[in-house]
């Protein structure tokens, strides 16, 4: 490493005659080593001027030439330790020569020199400088054996210097309050960096009377705050109104370490309080009671914690009430021909616990029958004791319907109902008299559908509020959302942030608790894809000769089958021919009907009509007839010309009005589906086949939508006779039939007695025989005798004179 050019030799006369080398040391002249034992001290010679020496001319030039005193003298001298030497008279310089202008930053930087001069000293000789032969023999011996090696005599010297280098630096920078210096050394390259950190100084003196300062630019300051007010020795909770209602914590300066872990236990990572339950409010009181620590809670408060205790109240007891759901209340309903699907169910529940919401359900949906059966709830569970209808009056028959069939079904019949209906009120809503004029009551149902209005406040103090809406209520028009807000506003009575999030966010699923809002294609399945009826025939008084004198026939032939227990396949097949027949003369009667329901069911807003028979010849003809009488009838090709039926299919489901479409019956799994498109459909069964899985073999032929739902389907029987006798003891079972069940992937069931007779053979013939003898005498079916013949099973073991 090169010697530092700012280095003082320790050996030769110091440059600066005001600090000599003899004076930086303590240690005697024998112990010194000697001098030309490093060559650095040669190159020194030539160093200019010590920083030391340009510090020392600093302070005489700013004694000799400030008239101000401004400066105040570095004390030089007194950095210097006192020796004994010749005095030196002072040198002067002449006035003009001399810096004036010196400052205390010209003495900072004259005392940066000095500590790095000092700094590069002790660096330069504690990693260059040689150690002499005789300390280098020494230093042999301490490796050798370290607890008897003497201590070097150069290195006392050494640290004597380096002590008197640092005492000078301190005595200089101790007059300098106005910088702080700091030294680094670069351990790559040996250089060394001097940093001054600037300080605020405490007083300008000295020079800054000298030379006035430049005005300073006033600072623009902010006044400061006012002291916050010292904390109550008590605590409280109060409440934060808004949109977003929240409770609000304040711990008191005496506040128990005790009571302040339990409110942590409903505080958040925000440290809001979500205590919503005046339980936790009791326990937190009575807490800070047993502590000796008063806690105040505000009124507003008990009554925001009751509200949100109310809900969960409600939603228990009507839990307790129903253990198992509301299955009883849909089988009750089902059984008064008023059934309840799981969303309706769902709908008076959330209703009946809510209080206050929107409800804006599609019209499929049907939201009367879930609100009236919320009506009888909240009267029989929780003492409602008057219902205030708001509705257009158009709206009202519709409305009195299902309260009354509610109030039948689930209010009179009920085994604990100890009072007696309560009244309910009628206002027209386009009545503004009488709307003003009205009272409150305890429950409110406002039907805003259709119109944009809103809820009187002043009937907005009722316990249940149910506002029903359109179902497009959150649409994109500006009316929709204006109105949407209002009614949100309006039943938002907890504020619990559900409409805060839809204001800020846009999420419609965060009002769940307000708004129940809900697609008929959502909760489709809940329906049945088809619902029967009946519509009953009339025979002419020939057809019921003649199906009279066929039943007689029929009952001899069975009795003498359970006499002998034999049964030919001659008789066999007269007997297939007199039941068909009988099932002929009841399809002759529901076609002769037919005109007058094709023209009933389209009166009434049907647009499609399927009319299913297994009299596939006779179909061209009947069509014709139809036709004649101006209905839009056409019938379906047969299944030999699969290419017109396909045409037909497709002619009959686009087409713009209405239609009439006459179908036969065909080859199992190869029969022409038909479609449908959002419409209106009937199907009509004219004949009533033996077996009814011939029925739904047909249903699964027609293709409506995954939304359409509760498809009618039409059975025509002739009154008394064979068909509706079958009937009676074979229904129809639509529970396990799918709408979009095709006809290709479901088998084909065994007919047992197609359109023209045939052979039936083992138990399928006795399974026959036994059915026809119960639909005779309308009894269940008996047990086979127990012997028989190898021509024919054995028939019912029942004869003709127990039955009499």
């Amino acid at each position: 490493m090169a010697t530092s050019s700012r280095r003082r030799p320790s050996a030769q006369p110091a440059a600066n005659p005001a600090t000599p080398a003899d004076d930086l040391s303590t240690t005697p002249a024998s112990d010194q080593p000697a001098a030309k034992a490093s060559p650095a001290r040669k190159s020194a010679k030539v160093t200019p001027a010590t920083p030391a020496a340009k510090a020392t001319k600093a302070t005489k030039a700013a004694k000799t030439g400030d008239t101000t005193k401004a400066v105040k003298p570095a004390k030089a001298a007194a950095a210097t330790p006192k020796v004994s030497k010749p005095a030196r008279p002072a040198r002067k310089k002449p006035a003009a020569k001399v810096a004036p202008e010196a400052t205390e930053a010209d003495v900072a930087a004259a005392v940066v020199d000095v500590a790095v001069g000092a700094a590069v000293d002790v660096a330069v000789e504690a990693a260059v400088e040689p150690l002499p032969e005789p300390a280098a023999e020494l230093a042999r011996a301490v490796t050798a054996a370290p607890e008897a090696a003497p201590k070097p005599a150069a290195r006392p010297r050494q640290r004597g210097r380096r002590a008197a280098t640092a005492e000078q630096t301190t005595e200089v920078a101790a007059e300098l309050p106005v910088a702080t210096v700091t030294a680094a050394a670069d351990a790559d390259n040996g250089a060394l960096e001097a940093v001054v950190v600037a300080a605020e100084p405490t007083a300008r003196q000295g020079a800054d009377e000298a030379a006035p300062p430049a005005p300073e630019a006033e600072a623009d300051v902010a006044p400061a705050a006012p002291p916050a007010p010292p904390a109550p020795a008590h605590s409280s909770i109060t409440l934060v109104d808004g949109i977003r209602r929240r409770l609000a914590w304040q711990a008191g300066s005496h506040c128990p370490d005790t009571l302040l872990q339990a409110v942590s236990r409903w505080q958040d990572d925000r440290g809001q309080l979500r205590l919503n339950d005046a339980d936790g409010l009791s326990e937190l009181l009575a807490l800070a009671a047993r502590l000796g620590h008063p806690l105040e809670v505000s009124d507003a408060v008990w009554a925001h914690v009751a509200a949100h205790s109310d809900l969960r109240q409600r939603i228990d007891h009507l839990e307790a009430q129903y253990p198992h759901g509301l299955d009883a209340i849909a089988q009750a309903s089902a059984e008064a021909h008023h059934p309840l699907r799981p969303c309706q169910l769902e709908a008076a529940f959330f209703a009946a616990c809510v209080g206050a919401c929107v409800l804006a359900d599609e019209p499929a949906l049907q939201i009367e029958a879930p609100l009236a059966l919320a009506w009888t709830l909240v009267q029989r569970h929780f003492g409602a004791a008057g219902l205030t209808v708001l509705a257009p009056a158009s709206a009202w028959p519709q409305w009195q319907a299902a309260l009354s069939a509610a109030q039948t079904t689930h209010f009179s019949n009920a085994a604990d109902a100890t009072t007696t209906p309560a009244p309910i009120t009628w206002l027209d809503a386009d009545d503004a008299q009488a709307v003003a004029s009205a009272t409150a009551t305890d429950v409110l149902l406002a039907d805003v559908r259709g119109s944009n209005r809103g809820v009187p406040q002043h009937l907005n103090t009722t316990t249940w509020l149910w506002a029903v809406a359109d179902a497009h209520l959150l649409g994109p028009q500006p009316g929709q959302r204006a109105q949407a807000e209002a009614l949100l506003h309006t039943v938002d009575r907890l504020r619990q942030g559900a409409l805060a999030d839809w204001l800020e966010h846009g999420d419609i699923d965060a009002l769940a608790p307000l708004l129940l809002q809900r697609r008929f294609a959502d909760v489709a399945e809940q329906w049945p894809g088809w619902t029967s009826a009946t519509a009953d025939c009339t025979l002419s008084a020939e057809q019921a000769e003649t199906h009279q004198t066929g039943l007689t026939q029929i009952a001899a032939q069975l009795a003498r089958w359970q006499r002998s227990g034999f049964l030919s396949d001659t008789e066999q097949l007269a007997l297939q021919r007199q039941v068909l027949g009988l099932l002929h003369l009841s399809e002759a009667a529901s076609t002769a009907a037919l005109p007058g329901l094709l023209r009933a069911a389209l009166d009434a807003g049907t647009t499609r009509v399927i009319v299913f028979s297994g009299a596939g010849h006779s179909l061209p003809a009947l069509a014709q007839a139809l036709q004649a009488q101006g209905l839009p009838v056409q019938a379906l090709p047969s299944a030999s010309s699969p290419r017109q039926a396909d045409a037909a299919a497709r002619a009959f489901r686009d087409a713009p009005d209405a239609q009439v479409l006459l179908v036969a019956d065909g080859v199992p799994g190869a029969e022409p589906r038909i479609g449908l498109n959002n419409v209106r459909p009937l199907v009509l069964h004219l004949d009533r086949p033996w077996s009814s899985a011939v029925l739904l073999r047909r249903l699964r032929r027609v293709r409506a939508g995954r939304a359409q739902r509760e498809v009618p389907v039409l059975q025509c029987l002739a009154t008394g006779s064979l068909a509706a006798m079958r009937a009676a003891l074979d229904p129809l079972d639509l529970s396990a039939l799918d709408l979009a069940e095709s006809a290709d992937r479901t088998a084909a069931p065994a007919e047992v007695l197609g359109s023209v007779p045939r052979l039936l053979r083992g138990e399928t013939l006795r399974g026959w025989l036994t059915d026809l003898l119960a639909c005779l005498d309308d009894a269940p079916a008996a047990e086979a005798p127990e012997t028989a013949t190898a021509t024919a099973p054995a028939p019912a073991s029942i004869n003709v004179s127990e039955q009499g």
